[in-house]
């Protein structure tokens, strides 16, 4: 019996080579970010199908996890005031 052979489409291609590029880049940033004065976390702790209701735009991609970017709070960790506080959706998200 021949093993099946399976077709990998254009987009399958240029998945795995957004891929190979990511992982290494988000290496970077970590890395390079506190350099910066920056902090950054790594989530993969998160619910993709309501990542995708929020924001339809993504429904063609498959979410492993996000990079939250943003200055460190100078207290250690605790919340500021601010923590609450949100945008809305339409102030932080354009769609073309």
């Amino acid at each position: 019996m021949k093993p099946q052979v399976v077709q990998e489409s254009s987009f399958d291609r240029k998945r795995h080579i957004f891929g190979a590029i990511f992982g290494p880049l988000c290496a970077l940033l970590v890395y390079f970010l506190p350099i910066a004065g920056l902090a950054n976390m790594w989530i993969y702790d998160f619910d993709p199908a309501k990542l995708h209701e929020q924001f339809p735009e993504m429904k063609d991609y498959s979410l492993y996890g996000l990079l939250a970017i943003g200055h460190p709070d100078e207290k250690e960790g605790q919340p500021t005031e601010l923590h609450s506080v949100r945008k809305s959706l339409e102030e932080l998200v354009t769609t073309f």
